[in-house]
């Protein structure tokens, strides 16, 4: 399975931030990567790790990221809520806490993802309902690397592995 094109993800962007209905459509893009990560080969994990990278990046609210929604929020608040659930962590957990005798990711995918993890993690880790994503990146991280740690580049992680 190659990476889905860009446009795709953006398609699914749009979808989830204009759609009324956008606590199941959120809820069903969360469920489709959380598969991905935990039953995908290699290749599909890379795919559904570009795709949480620019959904997190791209979605207009703050409930796909887990902070509970307020009453006059639009819809499209609830997918940070299931993209950055300990439910939804605990299947990259298992990848990236794998024993070092039988890894599940590549050298090079696990970086990858880490990164992802450490990206999103510097650019959420503060938020109120985000608790899942530092907890998640501190048992990840080097020793001596810090809690936030700075992003690396947004194109430098999407062109990683073409």
């Amino acid at each position: 399975m190659s990476d889905p094109p860009g446009a795709s993800i953006f398609d699914v962007v749009d979808k989830i931030n204009l759609s009324e209905g956008a606590d199941g459509v959120s809820k069903e893009a969360a469920q489709a990567l959380r598969k991905k990560f935990k039953h995908g080969n290699e290749a599909e994990r890379r795919a559904a790790a570009k795709v949480w990278l620019i959904t997190m990046r791209n979605i207009s609210t703050r409930s796909f990221r887990g902070e509970p929604l307020q009453v006059n929020q639009i819809m499209s608040d609830v997918l940070e809520v299931h993209a950055a659930s300990k439910k939804f962590l605990s299947s990259l957990e298992a990848l990236l806490l794998a024993p070092p005798s039988k890894p599940l990711l590549s050298t090079p995918t696990h970086k990858f993802i880490t990164d992802i993890l450490a990206d999103l993690t510097y650019m959420y880790g503060t938020e109120k309902g985000c608790e899942a994503l530092v907890e998640l990146w501190r048992k990840v991280k080097m020793p001596q690397e810090p809690d936030l740690v700075s992003p690396v580049a947004l194109i430098d992680i999407l062109l990683r592995l073409v």
